[in-house]
């Protein structure tokens, strides 16, 4: 299972009608908007309903440099100078791997040793200094009522 903790790894395709595909996940479809629409997976799920249904282009796999291709660009072209460069302070919401993608970014760790990172529930505290080049102090916090995400705070 090299793809677990790995960075270019990816695990096992899910299928589209997978409850772990994030097409079949209303938290994530309904703010879609900047992802193509899949007309292969739009055919399907029309003929299976038996009326128009439209559906995105979800990926059905995903190894860490692939979540870090999709979420590095927006971190550095949108959070750093809308609120980081204007001194906001910044919460980000997202899973496990979104956020070992965002450490590996901020605090310069080799992939080599990406899968030495983990993000533990119980941990409300994380210095990239184990790992990292440059200590980058952030804070983590479990999300009320269970909920699998994390929030984050760069300090």
């Amino acid at each position: 299972m090299a793809w677990r903790r790995g960075y270019a790894t990816r695990p096992p395709k899910v299928s589209s009608f997978s409850q772990f595909y994030p097409g079949n996940d209303e938290r994530y479809v309904m703010y879609l908007t900047d992802v193509r629409w899949s007309v292969t997976e739009t055919l399907i799920r029309t003929f299976e309903r038996k009326r128009p249904v439209f559906h995105r282009k979800l990926p059905k796999t995903e190894s860490l440099k692939d979540c870090m291709d999709r979420t590095i660009p927006y971190f550095r072209d949108n959070i750093v100078p809308n609120s980081i460069n204007q001194g906001k302070r910044v919460l980000i919401a997202s899973s496990e791997n979104a956020i070992r993608g965002l450490l590996m970014h901020l605090c310069d760790i080799p992939e080599e040793r990406i899968s030495e990172v983990r993000a533990f529930a119980r941990e409300s505290r994380l210095w990239c200094s184990e790992v990292a080049l440059d200590p980058v102090p952030l804070i983590f916090v479990r999300v009320a009522g269970g909920n699998p995400h994390w929030t984050a705070a760069h300090l």
